[in-house]
């Protein structure tokens, strides 16, 4: 926690743990003492009348904000000490006095982290104000004073700033959310917590998964923004809404286990035997373009020869589809794609992405082998790829199989 840095925390140490509670209200009435002596020192510079700058520092001090925020206790060890940032910053712009604002620097860095953010932006937006003012004079000697004892404040708190700071950015917190009452059907998202939770190895896909649907609906009340009428009945638009949007996503992974788009699966699964028996028992790095919501092919490439990587913009979480052995890539392929670390590059029907495929795999000298199809072909026809790509890439064979065109600059096709 960002409270280490604090004086008043280490004096609470010197306390049995059991007096702790008992020494909160003497602790918070020393930190608004500090605020309104602090809060005095830097409103004198600018007030002559003491009875002001005593009212000035009582206002500080028995703010709204510190007043309310007596449950975070904590939050009033910034505030006793952030006076002294803007007091240095005046001791060292006008008087050029050394030293006083990268103490106060490392104070308030060192107290709290996430305060001496606010606490940065509230003195650059206090900077500029102050340039407006005739006697406040800015010299680039004094501008890089200033630059010189921020950066010195930061060196002195940082082996409490600079943990913290790490800490934040490696927290799990900053790219994940809570869900549920936060999302506005957001369907997909407790889609992906679902997967995340309920799918870690190959057989947990062949399991029936309408716990999750069932789910959706029972707790649709949960959803931001969804209110019953006066009647209590949820307003039909917004009920099909998530409900389709439920059923959409079970349907998908209930198919590969009921199999009910079994042209679909048998698709996949004959692309992913002409893989098979193109790379034989080798075992090349593998990376799958456009692989689809639910990977089927991927996930089965990666169960029959190991882990592979896959492109495209998934329903599975990452997490899941790491367990499935796959490398998760959620974008989608560009033609400035760094494909130096694959082998091969396949792609059953991967759409708009078949020209960037063949375009970087022909520049980095890559293998390819794509199925493709005529969503963004020149004729709209998978045909219609066939002299396009061959511009693109002269080395290029084109195989067919019934209704099906198959692309790639491999040897043994």
């Amino acid at each position: 926690f960002y409270i280490l840095g604090s004086p008043f925390f280490w004096l609470s140490t010197i306390f049995p743990l059991k007096a702790v509670p008992f020494l909160l209200p003497w602790l918070l009435s020393l930190k608004t003492a500090v605020a309104a002596v602090t809060a005095y020192a830097y409103i004198r510079r600018f007030v002559e009348n003491r009875d002001a700058c005593f009212i000035g520092a009582m206002l500080y001090a028995f703010s709204g904000f510190q007043v309310y925020n007596v449950f975070f206790n904590h939050f009033h060890d910034a505030t006793a000490f952030f006076p002294l940032l803007l007091l240095g910053f005046e001791l060292l712009v006008k008087e050029q006095k050394k030293g006083p604002f990268a103490i106060a620097v490392a104070i308030c860095a060192s107290i709290s982290y996430f305060f001496f953010a606010c606490e940065v932006v509230f003195l650059i937006i206090y900077f500029f104000v102050r340039l407006a003012d005739k006697d406040f004079k800015m010299t680039w000697k004094v501008f890089r004073l200033l630059a010189i004892e921020s950066i010195l404040g930061i060196m002195i708190s940082a082996i409490i700033f600079l943990p913290a700071c790490l800490d934040v950015l490696n927290n799990p917190r900053l790219d994940n959310h809570l869900y549920g009452i936060d999302s506005e059907y957001n369907v997909e998202r407790l889609f992906r917590i679902y997967s995340e939770l309920n799918i870690s190895s190959f057989n947990d896909l062949y399991r029936d998964h309408k716990d999750f649907y069932n789910f959706i609906i029972s707790n649709i009340d949960n959803f931001r923004g969804i209110t019953r009428t006066d009647d209590g009945k949820l307003p039909n638009e917004v009920y099909r809404t998530v409900k389709a949007s439920a059923r959409h996503l079970y349907n998908i992974l209930d198919s590969i286990r009921s199999k009910h788009y079994s042209d679909y699966h048998k698709d996949q699964e004959k692309f992913v035997k002409l893989i098979e028996d193109t790379i034989n028992s080798s075992r090349p790095k593998i990376l799958e373009v456009g692989s689809g919501s639910i990977p089927y092919s991927s996930i089965l490439l990666a169960h029959d020869i190991g882990r592979i990587s896959s492109m495209d913009h998934f329903a599975l979480s990452t997490k899941s589809l790491e367990k499935l052995d796959i490398t998760a890539y959620n974008r989608f392929f560009t033609n400035n794609e760094d494909i130096s670390n694959y082998d091969l590059i396949i792609g059953q029907r991967p759409c708009s992405a078949i020209s960037d495929i063949v375009t970087t795999c022909t520049n980095a000298k890559k293998s390819y082998l794509l199925q493709l199809c005529g969503c963004n072909s020149p004729t709209k026809l998978p045909s219609g790829w066939i002299e396009y790509l061959s511009d693109i890439d002269p080395s290029i064979k084109f195989s067919f199989d019934n209704n099906e065109i198959y692309a790639c600059n491999l040897d043994n096709m």
